[in-house]
């Protein structure tokens, strides 16, 4: 899907976190960008 794709968007909890530009995006990119925002919420969940 991602070689096909020109945008990722990335969200959590139904609010949107990351726009990517699929610009030789790697799926590495693209989980970094997932687990960032699920990090920010933990935090302040603590």
């Amino acid at each position: 899907m991602l070689g096909l794709s020109d945008r990722v968007l990335v969200m959590h909890e139904g609010k949107l976190k990351a726009n990517l530009i699929n610009q030789g995006l790697t799926q590495e990119q693209v989980m970094e960008a997932a687990l960032r925002s699920e990090r920010h919420v933990e935090e302040h969940v603590v």
